[in-house]
């Protein structure tokens, strides 16, 4: 499973801009001696000069979306936060062996939270409920709990 031994790594490059990784650890992967990169994904994560980011892995294994057993290694619901802003992607790693054209990122909404401090944190909070929930916390200590659901496109 996607959430056992695999991780993002966050990249920066002056020229090249920004990307993500996937990371597939040891215990996944007998033949090394340490984790590898699995998927390359450029301009994954918005960048943030002057507002702090956040960050959170969600594993995806059932419900709406979830990807078909053996068509893809993994799926994860990436919610990122910068400034006020909360942008949820899916991330899939697929099944292949070259890391720059394994990953897919497909953006699934973003919303802007009232008020003028920055998110400087955001935790997954279990419940009951068949989507997910992430608390976010500004620089004044105001807590939110954001609700997210995936819908299908009928169209």
């Amino acid at each position: 499973p996607f959430d056992e031994g695999m991780e993002v790594v966050h990249q920066r490059s002056c020229d090249a801009g920004e990307e993500a990784s996937v990371l597939v650890g040891a215990d996944d992967e007998m033949q090394q001696e340490f984790g590898r990169i699995v998927a390359t994904i450029p301009n994954a994560l918005p960048s943030a000069c002057e507002s702090p980011r956040s960050l959170i892995l969600l594993p995806w294994h059932y419900g709406k979306g979830a990807p078909t057993p053996y068509a893809v290694r993994g799926a994860v619901l990436l919610v990122s936060a910068v400034g006020r802003c909360v942008t949820a992607s899916r991330l899939e790693v697929l099944n292949g062996y070259e890391p720059e054209t394994n990953g897919k990122l497909t953006l699934l909404g973003s919303i802007e939270l009232e008020g003028e401090s920055d998110i400087i944190s955001l935790v997954y909070i279990k419940t009951v409920s068949n989507g997910w929930c992430v608390g976010t916390c500004n620089r004044e200590g105001e807590f939110r709990l954001l609700f997210i659901d995936v819908k299908e496109n009928n169209e």
